[in-house]
């Protein structure tokens, strides 16, 4: 039987303080828990403790992990006001609203008062961002039991919400 390095209980231990905000979230909101700033905070605590575990798994491999995916190249978005900022290695990805007509000057404002309206609304959860200098959507898909159609929601409510505000922005520029 090997011996285990000893980082990796610490590696361990981050991964299940992680894993039980993230449950406790999962739990919370079956009975109906919207405090959706605390959980925000929670959510971000358990993002950053997963974060804090995979950077020192890296530094224990030596700095070099194996490839999980190859990469694919990004598709032509189907949704044409939806821009997508970036590769999507793994179970993240960042995007923005777009829609034709408002200008590059406008659309971090925009962003953010759709994400604002996204955790208002409450049928889908994730925070903004700020990705190359742009303010970005960053839904992150941890759940075991996240299906196609709950990452469909995320862009049916962006959708949605997104032209709500388009007439406070018509004038911007």
């Amino acid at each position: 039987m090997g011996r285990t390095h000893p980082k990796l209980k610490e590696l361990g231990e981050l991964q299940r303080a992680a894993q039980w905000r993230l449950d406790f979230i999962a739990a919370k909101n079956s009975m109906g828990f919207h405090a959706s700033q605390e959980m925000a905070r929670i959510l971000g605590d358990s993002i950053d403790l997963s974060r804090q575990a995979e950077i020192r798994a890296v530094a224990l491999a030596g700095g070099k992990l194996p490839p999980v995916l190859p990469p694919e190249p990004i598709p032509a978005s189907p949704t044409p006001e939806l821009e997508r900022l970036g590769d999507v290695p793994l179970n993240i990805v960042c995007f923005r609203y777009r829609p034709p007509g408002v200008p590059e000057s406008a659309l971090d404002e925009l962003n953010r008062r759709v994400g604002a309206m996204v955790l208002e609304d409450g049928r889908v959860f994730f925070g903004t961002t700020e990705y190359q200098g742009k303010v970005a959507f960053r839904p992150a898909i941890v759940n075991w039991r996240t299906t196609e159609k709950d990452v469909d929601l995320i862009v049916e409510v962006v959708r949605q919400l997104g032209p709500k505000l388009l007439p406070s922005v018509a004038g911007s520029g």
